[in-house]
This record gives C-alpha cells, sequence and structure tokens, in this order.
C-alpha cells in the first residue's frame, strides 16, 4: 500500500492473533500522510466513566433532560488527557475535520459545550486519547497482517454495541473463506 492511498476513513480490524493492549480493537483511521497515521479506537468503552461525569469535572452545565450514562471510549493510549469527538456532519466548527461524507471529527471545547446543551450533533462519539503509528509502520502492520480493514459507516461508528469486534470479524470471514490466523508468504 503506498501513500497515494490515504487509509483515512478506513476501519481497521484487529486480527485475532493480535496480542498486547490493541488486542480485539477496532480503529477508525482520522488521519494519514507522510508523516504517519492516527486513529480512533471505537470498541473499548471506559469503565465507570460517562459523558455527564465528564462534562460536570470541565465545568460544562448540561440542560435539564440531558441523557446519562452516554459512554466514553479509550480512544487510544497515546494523550488520554485529550478528547475527540466523532460525529454526523449536522455540526460544523472552524476545528471540524470531514472524515468522509457521513462522519466529522472535532476537538474542541466548544462542541463539548453545545452537547451539554443539547445542541451538538444528532450522532456522537467520545474518545479521550488516539492511536498512532509512524511513517510506513501501518502500512507494515498491514503487509504483516496484523490488521484487517474495511469501509467505514455511521452506523457502526455511533452504535454502543459491545461486539464491535466480533461482530466484524464474523461479517469479513464469512465470504468464500475464513479468516486465516496463519501468515506467510506465496
Amino acid at each position: 500500500m503506498t501513500l497515494q492511498t490515504s487509509l483515512v476513513g478506513t476501519i481497521l480490524v484487529a486480527m485475532p492473533t493480535l496480542k498486547e493492549e490493541l488486542a480485539k480493537t477496532v480503529i477508525l483511521i482520522c488521519g494519514h500522510d507522510e508523516n504517519g497515521a492516527v486513529g480512533l479506537i471505537i470498541n473499548k468503552k471506559i469503565p465507570s466513566l460517562y459523558l455527564d461525569d465528564l462534562l460536570e469535572q470541565l465545568n460544562i452545565p448540561t440542560s435539564e433532560n440531558f441523557p446519562e450514562k452516554i459512554p466514553l471510549y479509550t480512544g487510544g493510549e497515546t494523550d488520554m488527557g485529550r478528547g475527540f469527538v466523532l460525529h454526523s456532519p449536522d455540526y460544523k466548527h472552524e476545528q471540524t475535520i470531514a472524515i468522509n461524507n457521513e462522519i466529522s471529527l472535532t476537538a474542541t471545547l466548544d462542541i463539548l459545550n453545545r452537547i451539554g446543551e443539547n445542541q451538538g450533533p444528532k450522532s456522537t462519539l467520545l474518545a479521550l486519547g488516539y492511536t498512532n503509528w509512524d511513517n510506513g509502520q501501518l502500512e507494515q502492520e498491514l503487509k504483516d497482517n496484523k490488521w484487517l480493514w474495511t469501509t467505514c459507516s455511521k452506523a457502526l461508528i455511533f452504535n454502543d454495541d459491545d461486539d464491535k469486534w466480533e461482530d466484524l470479524v464474523k461479517k469479513m470471514g464469512s465470504g468464500k473463506g475464513s479468516i486465516s490466523l496463519e501468515t506467510g508468504t506465496c
């Protein structure tokens, strides 16, 4: 895979053999260029921490009918104090980045204020931290069969399904063959 092909908007699905902190992860690639790649894990909820807790910690007021217990996700092990909001494109800010036609990314306090007022985007996923790769590292991991990849959809991103990884592995392995757990050369 060459850099003429950007992976932005691609979903990475960890191979069942991948161990370490990225085992059983599903990652949306949000940035990819000659410097490397950046993504957000979209299937690892942070236990016992919810959006209303975060807004309270940041002294962001919430509307009277603000929903409770909206999960927060571990976007990755890098810079866990930094927040990112994946959202539907109905919210725009000068620092919003379009991932594709259905998904945008904003990392400002303004979006959290709007969400607290129930005036934010229709669909959201909030992540703390991110995952990153140096130049060529992700491409090598793809060659080494550490990841499956597929296209991104809002249905995948904006649901609270705890089984995203399992569902994707089943779906991707249900074609003519099945997912091989062995790597090798032809």
